[in-house]
C-alpha cells in the first residue's frame, strides 16, 4: 500500500468499525426512547450548557494552544481535530464498555449486568473527557509522530483509558470530578512514556530552533488557545455535577484559576533569565490551576484552598518549564513538544495529593449530612474518611502506573516502519499542502532534511 494514501485507509476503516460497533453495542439511554421516555429537560438544563463548554475546549481551546510551532501551526490545529473526532467515538465505546465490568466484592458494589451501552448527553461529555486524554498525550507528541503514528497512540491510549476510569471510579470509588488523576496524570504520563520509547534510539538535538522556534504570531494564537480554556474550565470541572456540588466546583476551579494567572506571572518573572516573562509560561502554567483544583474542585475546601492549591498547579508548573524539563531532554532524552509534563503532570500530582489529604478529613456535616453526594463509597458508613485518603491515593498511583507502562508499550508501536514515520519533523509541508508556500519554507525544508532522516533513521 502507498504511503500516501494509508493514512486515509486507515481511518476510513476505523470509521466502518465504528459504524459497525454503534450499530450492534449502543443505544439511546432508556429515557430517550421508546415506551420509557420521559420528560429530560431537566438532564438538558443541567448537562449541555456544560457540554458545550467542553466541547469548546476540546476542539477550539487545545486546536489553539498547539499552534506555537512556526513551521507547524497547520499539520497541529488539523491534527487535534481529526484524532479528538475519533477520540470521541472510540472514548465513548471504551468507557461504556469497562463500566460494564463485573466489580470485586466491595461494600454497597452492584455488578453491572451486560447490556448495550446506553448514549446521552453525560455520556457526550465522557467521551469529551476521553478525548481531552488523548490530546494532552498528543500534546508530547505532535510534530515529531506522523497522522497515522497519532492514530495508533489514540487508540492504545483509549483502551486502557478505559480501564483505569473504571478502576478509579468503579473499583476504588474515588472523587475526582475534574479528572485530574483519570484524565491530566494518565494523558500526561501516557504521552510522557510514549515519547520516551518513541525517541529513545539514539539523543537527538530536539530543541533545533529552525524546527522548533516559535514567532509572535504563533505565540499570540496559541494564546487565544490559552484564553478559551482558562475562561470554560469551570464547565470541565463541573460538567457531571448537578446542585450544590456543581457549584463549588464552579467556584473553586474560578479562584483556582486566578490563583494560577498571578503565580505562573510572578515565577516567570523571577525564575526566568533577565527576569523578562515566558510566553511557555504564560501559554500554559496559567492553566494548572484548573488540572490541580480537579481532585477537590467540588470538595468543601473553601475558596481559600482553591486559590492556596490553583497557586500551587501554576508555581510547579513553571518550575517544571524552567528545570525540570531541560533536565529531563538533556538527561533522559525524554522530548515533550508542548510540555506537558509540567501542565498536565506535575500539577495533577499537587491535585492527586490535595484529594488525598482533604479525604483524611472530611466529614457529613459539610455536606447536609450526605456525604456520599462526594464520596458515593462512603454511604452507609460503608467507608472512613482515612480508607477514602488510601483510596484516593490508589487512583492517583494507578493512573500514573498505567500510564507510564501502556504510553512506553505504545511508543515502541507506534515507531515502526509501517506506521509511516515522518521524514521531517515539525514542517507543515511534509504533511499538507500549503497554499501560498514561499521560497524561505522551501529553503529550510530542503536545509533540514538531511538532519531530519538522521534524527528518525
Amino acid at each position: 500500500m502507498s504511503t500516501s494514501v494509508k493514512f486515509g485507509v486507515v481511518i476510513a476503516a476505523l470509521q466502518v468499525l465504528f459504524f459497525i460497533l454503534y450499530g450492534t453495542c449502543t443505544e439511546y439511554h432508556h429515557d430517550l426512547a421508546g415506551e420509557n421516555a420521559t420528560n429530560t429537560n431537566t438532564d438538558i438544563d443541567t448537562f449541555y450548557p456544560q457540554f458545550q463548554d467542553v466541547h469548546v475546549m476540546i476542539f477550539v481551546g487545545f486546536a489553539f494552544l498547539v499552534t506555537f510551532l512556526k513551521k507547524y501551526t497547520a499539520s497541529a490545529a488539523s491534527f487535534n481535530f481529526i484524532v479528538a473526532a475519533l477520540a470521541v467515538q472510540w472514548g465513548a465505546l471504551t468507557v461504556g464498555f469497562w463500566h460494564q465490568m463485573p466489580l470485586p466484592g466491595m461494600a454497597g458494589a452492584v455488578t453491572p449486568a451486560l447490556h448495550k451501552i446506553q448514549l446521552s448527553v453525560e455520556s457526550l461529555i465522557t467521551a469529551d473527557f476521553a478525548a481531552g486524554s488523548v490530546l494532552i498525550s498528543f500534546g508530547a507528541l505532535f510534530g515529531k509522530m506522523s497522522p497515522l503514528q497519532l492514530v495508533v497512540m489514540m487508540f492504545c491510549h483509549l483502551i486502557v483509558y478505559g480501564l483505569n476510569e473504571w478502576l478509579g471510579l468503579a473499583v476504588y470509588g474515588a472523587a475526582d470530578a475534574g479528572g485530574t488523576m483519570l484524565v491530566h496524570c494518565y494523558g500526561a504520563y501516557f504521552g510522557v512514556a510514549c515519547s520516551a520509547a518513541f525517541c529513545n534510539k539514539k539523543p537527538r538535538a530536539w530543541k533545533e530552533t529552525r524546527l522548533q522556534g516559535a514567532t509572535r504570531q504563533t505565540d499570540t494564537m496559541a494564546l487565544v488557545g490559552t484564553l478559551f480554556l482558562w475562561v470554560f474550565w469551570p464547565s470541565f470541572n463541573s460538567a457531571l455535577l448537578s446542585g450544590a456540588a456543581q457549584q463549588r466546583a464552579v467556584i473553586n476551579t474560578f479562584f483556582a484559576l486566578a490563583g494560577s494567572c498571578v503565580a505562573v506571572f510572578a515565577a516567570s518573572n523571577i525564575l526566568r533569565e533577565g527576569h523578562k516573562l515566558n510566553m511557555v509560561d504564560i501559554q500554559n502554567g496559567t492553566l494548572a490551576g484548573g488540572v490541580a483544583v480537579g481532585a477537590v474542585a467540588d470538595l468543601d475546601i473553601l475558596p481559600v484552598g482553591a486559590l492556596v492549591v490553583g497557586s500551587l498547579g501554576g508555581l510547579v508548573c513553571t518550575i517544571g518549564y524552567v528545570y525540570i524539563s531541560p533536565l529531563l531532554e538533556s538527561k533522559l532524552n525524554i522530548h515533550d513538544t508542548a510540555g506537558v509534563h509540567n501542565l498536565h503532570g506535575l500539577p495533577s500530582i499537587v491535585g492527586g495529593l490535595a484529594g488525598v489529604v482533604v479525604a483524611s478529613f472530611q466529614d457529613a456535616s459539610s455536606y447536609g449530612g450526605r456525604i456520599e453526594d462526594v464520596y458515593g463509597a462512603r454511604e452507609n458508613g460503608n467507608r472512613s474518611a482515612g480508607s477514602q485518603a488510601l483510596y484516593q491515593l490508589a487512583t492517583l498511583g494507578t493512573s500514573l502506573g498505567l500510564a507510564l507502562l501502556t504510553g512506553y508499550c505504545t511508543g515502541l508501536l507506534a515507531r515502526l516502519n509501517a506506521f509511516d514515520p515522518l521524514s521531517e519533523a515539525f514542517l507543515d509541508e511534509e504533511l499538507i499542502d500549503i497554499e501560498g508556500d514561499d521560497q524561505a519554507t522551501q529553503a529550510n525544508q530542503a536545509r533540514n532534511h538531511q538532519f531530519s532522516l538522521t534524527m528518525f533513521k
